[in-house]
């Protein structure tokens, strides 16, 4: 029993003498780590093949002018979550990770958003991503995404990032994502529509890639059955008419109205 006593006394003594050593080197590291100079910046971009908004230049310029010169400051000095915020300012940029090495290198590992559709209208435009998240033009690139012009019912400042502002806009946006995934996700239509256009009655106009024709397609309900019908009128209608029609209105429930 006296050994069974002595044996535990012993094995706590090292687990203690263990923790004191391991706190010892964490705190001798942490007074190292505040010493060492910041030398250089690496910047780790993980879908620059993709998308090609942000530079390195970019990213130092976006630095410097949030938390002045980096290089040549002690690595306990930095504020990695001011350097985190001042990569994120950057309207193309997603997501950002900063942190330090002991090799006297800033990481920044970052990842551009990628745009799945482009809005225009005559006061400006904006892209937004697969999940409605709003995102400004960027002058130093455009990304070959589909375009749905005319009467955009959302209004964003030229540098907003984020969702749109009221229910009625994200509900709108929702619809438009919902339209635009459908067309993609189909080998047919996909290779059809060229554009989508938002008339002044707020009209969807689905614009094909070939022809004179405006499929007007209202709103984003009953997409399938539109859809139907729009099949339809390339099936049957089209392939019976002596001359191209203007407008095809796919609005109303089991109809097909094309005009002249």
């Amino acid at each position: 029993m006296f050994l069974k006593a002595l044996k535990y006394i012993l094995y706590s003594m090292i687990g203690v003498l263990l923790a004191v050593c391991c706190l010892y080197g964490i705190r001798v590291a942490s007074a190292e780590d505040e010493g060492i100079l910041c030398r250089r910046m690496e910047l780790h971009m993980g879908n620059s093949s993709s998308c090609r908004f942000v530079t390195s230049e970019d990213v130092e310029q976006a630095i410097r002018k949030e938390c002045g010169e980096i290089l040549g400051k002690r690595l306990g000095d930095l504020d990695l979550r001011a350097v985190e915020n001042a990569v994120l300012s950057l309207g193309a940029v997603g997501s950002a990770e900063v942190y330090v090495t002991r090799d006297s290198v800033l990481n920044v590992d970052l990842k551009q958003k990628e745009p799945f559709l482009r809005f225009q209208s005559q006061v400006g435009g904006f892209y937004c991503d697969s999940g409605g998240n709003i995102f400004p033009l960027q002058e130093r690139a455009a990304a070959r995404v589909p375009l749905v012009e005319g009467n955009i019912p959302v209004n964003v400042g030229k540098s907003y990032c984020g969702p749109a502002s009221s229910d009625w806009e994200r509900q709108w946006m929702d619809g438009i994502l919902a339209l635009e995934k459908y067309i993609q996700s189909s080998r047919i239509w996909k290779s059809r529509i060229a554009q989508i256009h938002i008339d002044k009655n707020g009209d969807i106009v689905l614009i094909p890639v070939e022809g004179e024709e405006r499929f007007i397609f209202g709103g984003t309900g009953e997409m399938e059955e539109k859809f139907e019908r729009m099949e339809c009128y390339y099936r049957a209608v089209r392939p019976a008419a002596d001359s191209s029609y203007r407008t095809v209105n796919l609005k109303f429930k089991d109809q097909i109205i094309c005009r002249k």
